[in-house]
């Protein structure tokens, strides 16, 4: 969702809505991870300068560097065993489940293992 609210294009307006409703998110540090691959990739492919790149970054680091939580990782690494899915997906669900928050996602298969923490966006922001 992070890199929707950044990055234009299909998701942009959605990841939009839902941060409208809810400005406070809670992000595993590993967001940073994730979000400078996606950076990288769309440089790599021509998506964007690399300068370009490099704004954005600072822009997402300066809004969202306070919402970042501390995640249990044993608690992650039961969750994405119990749930068959990566470790990555796991600590926003631990993360999730820990707050008693919403996890805002478009991937089916977290939807499916939690389905009463884990909402896609369209739902969200009804």
């Amino acid at each position: 969702m992070i890199a929707y609210l950044y990055i234009l294009g299909d998701g942009t307006s959605l990841a939009q809505s839902v941060y409208r409703k809810n400005p406070n998110w809670s992000v595993p540090s590993l967001w940073r991870h994730e979000f400078l691959q996606i950076l990288s990739t769309f440089v790599k492919e021509g998506g964007m300068p690399l300068p370009h790149a490099g704004r954005i970054w600072d822009q997402a680091i300066g809004r969202f560097v306070h919402s970042e939580q501390t995640i249990h990782y044993k608690r992650a690494l039961v969750l994405a065993n119990e749930f068959n899915i990566n470790t990555y997906d796991a600590q926003a669900l631990e993360l999730s489940q820990r707050l008693d928050i919403t996890f805002v996602s478009q991937n089916k298969r977290l939807k499916k293992a939690m389905p009463q923490i884990v909402t896609n966006p369209e739902t969200y922001i009804k």
